[in-house]
């Protein structure tokens, strides 16, 4: 059974471009848990950025996978690591993550829409 957001989706294929390039029939894809259920994901690795940058590389290979996805709507303890995400008000701070963030590695080319169709790789 088909939902009505698989129907839009697939009616409209043909709008969706790639992000980065990926082989579907060969390369793999890692799901990333920047989670508190992850206790792996210590706090001297959530701390320091080369830690964090060097966890995730490390999840990669030996996953064998060209890319990580982290996951939308997702808690993430990592967001504690920095004041940019605390509430200046005295509120709740910004942990929940509102997007699909893809790791890979550096110099990965990235494709943007611009406009009227257009594509623009990075």
């Amino acid at each position: 059974m088909t939902t009505p957001l698989i129907n839009i989706l697939e009616k409209n294929r043909n709008l969706f471009y790639p992000v980065v390039p990926f082989g579907a029939g060969k390369d793999r894809l890692l799901k990333l848990d920047f989670t508190e259920t992850n206790k792996d994901l210590t706090k001297s690795i959530i701390e320091y950025v080369p830690s964090l940058s060097d966890y995730i590389s490390r999840q990669l290979k030996a996953a064998h996978a060209k890319y990580g996805i982290g996951g939308y709507a997702e808690h993430r303890t990592v967001y504690s690591r920095s004041k940019v995400f605390d509430a200046t008000d005295g509120g709740e701070p910004r942990r929940l993550h509102l997007g699909i963030g893809i790791w890979g590695e550096a110099g990965t080319r990235c494709w943007r829409k611009c406009s009227a169709g257009s594509l623009d790789a990075n």
